[in-house]
Formats: C-alpha cells, structure tokens, sequence
C-alpha cells in the first residue's frame, strides 16, 4: 500500500529513490517522502495476537495534535545514527483483515474505527486513550477493544473524519449538560472540535454562539446549524485578561463554555458564564514550542488575573471541566447523530497518497479552511 511518511532528511529519501517533498508546518520545513508498505504476517493462532485485530486503512486524517506529534518524530529521527522514516496520524477507517482467536466485537470484512475512550471503558483494558499515531502506515495490528465498527451506511471519507473530534464533542456537551433551549458559548469556531461541538449541539436543540476570527458563508453556517458568529480579533495572546468587546456589546451570559484552547480563550471568556454554569476546556493552542511564537515559549497566568476568575467562579456557583476524548458511549452518540441525520462532520477536502503534499500542507498549513482535511487511500486522484 502506497503511504507517507515523515523521514529523518530528504536526502535520505532520495538516495532510497522514493518520491519525495518537503512542508513547512508552523514555520519548520519537514521532509516527507511516498513509499510502499506491505501487509504485515498476521498469526491468528498466535497467544500474542489472541485478541488483536489486523486493519488494512482505507482513509486516515489528522487533528491539531499530530502536528506536534510531528515535531517530535522528526526530532527523534534526527537523533539517529543512521536514516529513518515514521507514520502519522490519529483518525482513521479501515477493513477488518484478520483476527485473533479470541476476538468477537468485530469480523473480518467489517469496517472499524477507532475508539479513543479515555479512560477506557471496556474489556479488555488495552491502554486509555487514542490507540494510534500512525494511521498512514496503511496497515495497522490493534485490540478489538479499541476499535468501533462502523455503520454500513456510513461513507470512509465521512468516518476517517469523525473519530477523536467527534468523540470528544460529544464528551463535552454531556458533561456540560447541553440540552434544547441551553444557551452554548464556543470558541474557535472554524478548528475541527468546535465544528463538530456546534454541528453535535444544534442536534440538541441547543442555541449556540460562535466566536471566531474569519467570516462564514452561508454554506459554512447551514453546516453546522447555522450559530450566531460573534467576531473575534485574531491577535490573542496567550492567557490575555483584554475584554471581548464583540461579546461584551451583546449583554449575554451562557449556560454553558466549550473551549478547545484554554491558554487562549479561558481569561477572555468567563465573564460570561452565567451563574451555576459550566466551562470546559479539551487543549491548548501551544502544545509544542514550534506551535508558538517565541513571544509566547514560558507564557504564564498572571498571578492576579486567575484569583480574580477563580474568585467569579465561586461567588457564582461555576464548574470549571477539563475534559480528554470522552467515553464509548459518546463515541455511540455522534454516529447514532450522524446515522439520524441530524449531524454530519465537515469535509475540508479529500486527497489521494499521490496527492500527499497538497493533503499535508491543506493539513497544517493552508487557511481558510474549513473542516477536516481526509487522505482516501482506496487509490484515485481526488479534485
């Protein structure tokens, strides 16, 4: 099977004779080269892979995360005495191959997901959280208990870009309380969490406010049930206290605040939760030095900024939630969503490996955009 891989240098790639390009992600350039990865040997009867399941990948994408993920697989390649290459990528979908003797939750032939509960949720344990962060490598030898089968019905493209986004979507607004009527604060609309929190709420009934630093178009809007966007300037800093004006003007308070990026949004943005409500938070923007500007390496809360929230959160009753991935069950929820028709993911664009450079810098580097950006590996160019 024909997949990327980040390489220890171009040259290297060269002197295998494998194509090969570089991308600059977040203002490092990053060698890259297509090569070819056979099916590995798979001993159903085997003790070790008694539980394990053997999946050929049909389409794989990236979230934020891989990006750092990146950065420190290229570090470590660089550490080497000798060339090296590593697979990326944490979302995927894929076609049961082979199992073990003693697997039961899915069958060869049946297309599977992958379940990132954390904690895990079912036996047997098999590690809490994401179960892989290589999913191009084409091929791939997990436990059944994290993977997730897929609907019949349910296209490759649209199931490779759901995953961890949808999933801890779903977390977020169970454990927030999201209901018809709730009045729903999101940050950082256009990044792929904060799509599928506003397109997962508005199945819910919820109304839902969108901060967000670009325009949308209609087409955008009807995407996600069509939020209120409330402007925001682009210029952040890390951790800065400075007034919304956009949100300040409105003279609202919300139920409830899902924030992807608390060292972004968090100062800004508790003003304005109500009384008895809810923040959540699933990341941050600096996840890797060369994520950040050299302004913002060692960015702290001021010391008087945080009492003064911390004091709003207990005068008025306020939860403060850190949430990573989510359940099973939340998991269930969104493709029960999707299966309903009331909620779908949103597809950037789609390439082929032949196309890997441009899915790459569409992946990390290419703005506006709009979705997830989704690597179809069943062959064929993609427009």
């Amino acid at each position: 099977m024909k997949t990327v891989a980040i390489m220890s240098a171009l040259e290297d790639a060269q002197r295998r004779k494998m194509p090969s390009f570089e991308v600059p992600i977040h203002g490092t350039t990053l060698p890259f080269a297509l090569m070819e990865v056979p099916q590995p040997e798979f001993d159903e009867s085997a003790p070790e892979n008694a539980q394990q399941v053997l999946v050929r990948m049909e389409a794989f994408s990236c979230n934020y995360r891989d990006a750092g993920i990146l950065f420190m697989s290229y570090g470590a390649l660089r550490s080497l005495k000798k060339p090296g290459f590593m697979h990326f990528g944490s979302d995927f979908v894929g076609i049961v191959e082979a199992v073990g003797s003693e697997v039961t939750a899915v069958k060869p032939g049946q297309r599977v997901m992958p379940d990132s509960s954390y904690p895990q949720d079912r036996e047997p344990v098999a590690g809490d959280g994401i179960p892989t962060n290589k999913a191009g490598r084409g091929w791939l030898v997990l436990p059944e208990s994290k993977l997730c089968p897929v609907p019949d019905d349910l296209d490759p493209v649209e199931a490779a870009a759901l995953g961890i986004n949808a999933q801890t979507a779903a977390s977020m607004l169970r454990r927030t309380g999201v209901k018809a009527g709730f009045r729903l604060l999101i940050t950082a609309g256009k990044s792929n969490t904060s799509l599928c929190v506003a397109g997962l709420a508005a199945a819910l009934g919820a109304e839902c406010t969108v901060l967000s630093t670009s325009p949308w178009s209609e087409e955008e809007l009807d995407a996600v049930g069509h939020p209120t966007i409330v402007p925001v300037d682009k210029s952040s800093k890390p951790f800065s206290n400075e007034p919304l004006e956009s949100l300040a003007t409105r003279n609202e308070s919300y139920d409830a605040i899902i924030d992807p990026f608390f060292d972004l949004y968090f100062m800004r943005v508790m003003p304005y939760l109500a009384h008895g409500g809810t923040y959540a938070t699933c990341g941050f923007k600096n996840q890797h030095p060369a994520q950040s500007s050299t302004s913002e390496h060692g960015t702290q809360i001021p010391a008087s900024y945080l009492y003064e929230v911390l004091g709003s959160v207990l005068v008025g009753n306020k939860s403060i939630v850190g949430n990573c991935i989510g359940l099973r069950n939340d998991l269930e929820a969104a493709l029960e969503a999707v299966a309903v028709g009331k909620f779908h993911p949103v597809i950037d664009s789609v390439y082929s490996p032949d196309q890997a450079e441009e899915f790459l810098r569409r992946s990390f580097g290419a703005e506006p955009r709009f979705g997830k950006v989704v690597m179809d590996m069943r062959g064929g160019l993609h427009e």
